[in-house]
C-alpha cells in the first residue's frame, strides 16, 4: 500500500507522472481508477489516456461524483441522488409546506437570493455530516438567549428537517450525503480492493474528498494524488492548507520543479506574478491588452484578433478564451466568433437563462407574469418569435410613443398593428391559470414551435439551442413532480402558497435561472475553446484569452452569506458547526488567474471592456494592474472605441465586416461588390 502526493507548480509534469502510475497499475493487473473533478476534464483526460496508451483495456476515468456512485451501486444502495436544479425545488418546497410555521425566513425565503443561499448553506451542512439532532444542538449553543438569533435559527432548523422529509418521501439523497456514504464504503472491505486510485486535476479538495481520500488510505489501497502547489509563495497558499489537511508523512510528497522555460515576458509572469519585491522585466510581443466597448465590442475584437492569429498560421484548436463564469459573456463571445466565421466548442456547463433559447422563454414568461414592456419585447427580438422585425420595431415605436402598458394595453396594440394576435402569450397565460401540470403541457408545445422558428433561414439549429431545449423539457417535468403541491393549496392551512398563475409562473420562472445545461461539446476539432478558469486544468495552447478582466468579475466580489456572516460562523465552529467563512476568497482568485496565464505557450490577451453598454466607464481588474507592474515598459494595448461603429475598412476581419465599414464610410458599388466576392473567396476557403 503507498499513499503519494505528486506537487508542483503549472505545467510542471504532474500530469505526466499521473498517467505513468496508471500505466504501470495497469501493467500490474490492477484496475486503475483515474478521478477527475469535472465531466470536461473526465473527457479530457480520456481523450490523453488514449492519445498516450492507444486502446486501454481495463481501469477507467471518471469523476469524483462518479466513484460515490460507482460505491453506492456496488453496495447495493438504490436511493437516487437528485440532480443540481431538483434542489431549490425542495427547498421552496419545504419554505410553502411550512408556511405559518416560519417566522424569521418566510419572506426573505420568497427571493430567489435567500433561496441560492439556503442550497449553498445545505450543502455545506450535508458535506459536514450533520444531521438534524446535531444541527439544532448546534445551533441552540450559539443563538443562546438572543431573541433575533433564535428566531433565524429556528426557522433555519425547521427548514432543514422539512428538506430531510421531503428527501425521504421521495427515497433520494443530495450529491453531498451520496459521497459521505460513499466514504464510509470505501472504509470497508473489499469494495476496492484490486484498484489503485489516481485523483488528478484537482486545485483543491471537499471536506466528503478529505475524508474519502483518508478512508482510502487506512483501508490498503494504493493512492496517488496531483496538486499545484510550491513549497512557497504567495499564488500556493491555498493549496499548502491542504496537504496539511491530509495529514501526510514527511515522505509522501514528492516536489517536481518548474518546468524548463525559454524566458520572456510570459516565463516572468508565471514566476514572479502577485510576489512581494519582483524584479520588473522587458515586456514583449507575447502579453497584449485588449479593450472594447462593452461586452460586445470585446467579444468583437477578440473575434478580430483570433481570425489574424488564423490566418498567419494558429490552429483554431490551439486558442482558447476563458471567461470567470461560463454565463452570459461566454455565450455572447460564441455567438459573436459564429458571426465572424470562426467555430467554437463551449463543454463547460452554462445557467439555462444565458442561453439564447432560455433567455427567450424567460422573457415570454415574464410579460405573461408582469406585463411588462420590456420582457415583450425581449421576446419578441429573440430570434425565437415568428414575427417580421419591421412589425416589431413598429410595435416598438407605437408602444414608446403612446407609454402602451400593461398586458392587456399591449396585447391590444399588438393586435390593432399586426392584425392578429400573439396566440402563445394569451395561451400560457391561460394554461397558467390552471396550473402547473397545464403550463408546463404548454410549455412542452411552445418549445418545439420557437425552435422551428429559430431554424428557418438555418441549416442546423446551434448545440446549444438543442441542450437548452432539452433540459426546459426536463426542467417542466421535474417542476411538475416536486412543485405541484408547493404551488397550490391553502395558505392559510400551512399547506401552499396560494396566487393562481402568478404562483405558479413565479416557480418556474425561479427554476429556470437556477438550472444549468451542458452542451455536447468537448470532442470537436478546428474549434477555438471557449471555458473558464476551472475547465482549463491540464489543458495547454498556444494563445489564451481571459476575458471580462473588471473589478468583481475576476476577481470576484466576496458576497457574505445572508444567515451568518464570517464572524458568526466562526462562533458556530466552537458549536460543532465548522462552517467556512470567505477570508480566502481571493487567495482562490488570484491561483484561478495564475493559472489560467500558464496555460498559454506563446501569446496571452488581457481583455475587459471599458465601459457598459450605455457608455459608462468600467473599472479595469486589480489583475491587469498587477500584471502591468511586473514589466519597466507598458504591454501592447489595442483599444476599439465606441465611437467606432465599424472597424477600419483595411482592418475589417470579414467580408461582412468590410461591407459595414464601407457603408459607414460611405463608399459602395463596385468597389464593396469586388471585396465581397475576393474577401470572401479567401476566408471561406480557410474556414472551410
Amino acid at each position: 500500500m503507498s499513499f503519494r502526493v505528486i506537487c508542483g507548480p503549472a505545467g510542471a509534469g504532474k500530469t505526466r507522472q499521473a498517467t505513468a502510475l496508471f500505466r504501470e497499475a495497469l501493467d500490474a493487473g490492477l484496475e486503475p481508477l483515474y478521478v477527475t473533478p469535472s465531466g470536461p476534464d473526465q473527457r479530457h483526460f480520456t481523450r490523453h489516456l488514449i492519445e498516450l496508451l492507444g486502446v486501454v483495456s481495463g481501469g477507467a476515468v471518471l469523476t469524483f461524483d462518479g466513484l460515490c456512485r460507482r460505491l453506492l451501486k456496488s453496495a447495493g444502495d438504490s436511493r437516487r441522488i437528485i440532480e443540481p436544479h431538483e434542489k431549490p425545488l425542495l427547498i421552496r418546497s419545504a419554505v410553502t409546506l411550512l408556511g405559518g410555521k416560519l417566522d424569521h425566513l418566510r419572506e426573505p425565503m420568497l427571493k430567489e437570493g435567500f433561496v441560492a443561499a439556503a442550497v449553498r448553506l445545505f450543502s455545506e451542512l450535508a458535506a459536514l455530516g450533520v444531521d438534524q439532532a446535531e444541527l439544532g444542538k448546534g445551533l441552540a449553543g450559539w443563538s443562546g438567549s438572543r431573541r433575533r438569533r433564535q428566531a433565524l435559527t429556528g426557522d433555519l432548523f425547521r427548514l432543514y428537517c422539512e428538506y430531510g422529509v421531503l428527501l425521504k418521501d421521495m427515497d433520494a439523497i443530495d450529491i453531498e450525503t451520496a459521497r459521505l456514504a460513499a466514504v464510509e464504503i470505501a472504509a470497508g472491505v473489499g469494495h476496492l480492493s484490486g484498484n489503485m486510485l489516481i485523483f488528478d486535476g484537482f486545485k483543491d479538495f471537499t471536506p466528503e474528498q478529505h475524508l474519502f481520500l483518508r478512508q482510502a488510505r487506512q483501508s490498503g489501497v494504493d493512492v496517488a494524488i496531483t496538486l499545484p502547489c510550491t513549497p512557497d509563495g504567495e499564488v500556493y497558499a491555498g493549496q499548502r492548507r491542504h496537504l496539511e489537511q491530509l495529514g501526510l508523512a514527511p515522505g509522501d510528497v514528492e516536489w517536481l520543479p518548474p518546468a524548463d522555460s525559454s524566458g520572456g515576458a510570459l516565463a516572468h509572469l508565471a514566476a514572479d506574478l502577485f510576489e512581494e519585491g519582483a524584479e520588473r522585466a522587458p515586456c514583449d510581443d507575447s502579453i497584449t491588452i485588449v479593450s472594447g466597448a462593452g461586452v460586445r465590442g470585446q467579444a468583437e475584437q477578440v473575434a478580430a484578433e483570433i481570425l489574424g492569429l488564423f490566418r498567419s498560421g494558429t490552429s483554431l484548436d490551439d486558442i482558447a478564451v476563458i471567461c470567470r463564469s461560463s454565463g452570459r459573456d461566454l455565450v455572447l463571445i460564441a455567438e459573436t466568433l459564429a458571426e465572424f466565421g470562426v467555430p467554437s466548442d463551449l463543454p463547460a456547463p452554462l445557467p439555462v437563462s444565458h442561453t439564447p433559447l432560455g433567455r427567450a422563454l424567460l422573457a415570454i414568461l415574464d410579460f405573461v407574469a408582469t406585463g411588462s414592456p420590456a420582457a415583450l419585447m425581449g421576446y419578441l427580438r429573440s430570434g425565437f418569435a415568428p414575427y417580421d422585425d419591421d412589425v416589431v420595431d413598429r410595435f416598438d415605436c407605437e408602444a414608446r410613443l403612446y407609454g402602451t402598458e400593461g398586458f392587456e394595453g399591449l396585447l391590444s396594440r399588438w393586435r390593432s398593428l399586426s392584425g392578429h394576435a400573439l396566440e402563445e402569450v394569451t395561451r400560457l397565460r391561460e394554461e397558467a391559470a390552471r396550473g402547473l401540470e397545464g403550463l408546463c403541457e404548454g410549455l412542452g408545445e411552445l418549445i418545439p414551435r420557437m425552435l422551428s422558428v429559430r431554424l428557418a433561414g438555418a441549416t442546423t439549429l446551434p448545440d446549444i439551442d438543442v441542450a437548452a431545449a432539452g433540459k426546459l423539457v426536463e426542467l417542466c417535468q421535474d417542476i411538475a413532480r416536486h412543485g405541484l403541491d408547493a404551488a397550490e393549496g391553502d395558505s392559510e392551512g400551512g399547506r401552499g402558497r396560494t396566487g393562481g398563475h402568478a404562483g405558479v409562473l413565479d416557480l418556474l420562472r425561479r427554476s429556470i435561472a437556477a438550472a444549468e445545461v451542458r452542451t455536447p461539446g468537448g470532442m470537436r476539432r478546428g474549434c477555438v475553446r471557449l471555458l473558464d478558469p476551472h475547465r482549463v486544468l491540464n489543458q495547454n495552447f498556444d494563445t489564451v484569452f481571459i476575458c471580462g478582466l473588471l473589478e468583481k468579475q475576476f476577481p470576484r466580489s466576496v458576497v457574505e452569506d445572508p444567515f451568518f456572516s464570517d464572524m458568526e460562523r466562526q462562533e458556530l465552529g466552537a458549536h460543532g458547526l465548522p462552517l467556512e467563512g470567505h477570508e480566502s476568497a481571493l487567495e482562490e482568485e488570484k491561483f484561478l488567474f495564475h493559472r489560467t496565464l500558464t496555460r498559454a505557450r506563446s501569446r496571452i490577451y488581457l481583455c475587459y471592456p471599458y465601459c457598459d453598454k450605455e457608455g459608462k466607464p468600467t473599472v479595469p481588474s486589480l489583475f491587469i494592474d498587477y500584471v502591468r507592474e511586473l514589466f519597466s515598459d507598458k504591454p501592447r494595448h489595442v483599444q476599439r472605441l465606441i465611437t467606432e461603429v465599424a472597424f477600419a475598412p483595411t482592418a475589417a476581419p470579414t467580408p461582412a465586416q468590410a461591407l459595414r465599414s464601407l457603408a459607414v464610410a460611405g463608399a459602395a458599388g463596385e468597389l464593396s461588390a469586388s471585396l465581397e466576392a475576393a474577401a470572401g473567396a479567401s476566408l471561406d476557403g480557410r474556414l472551410q
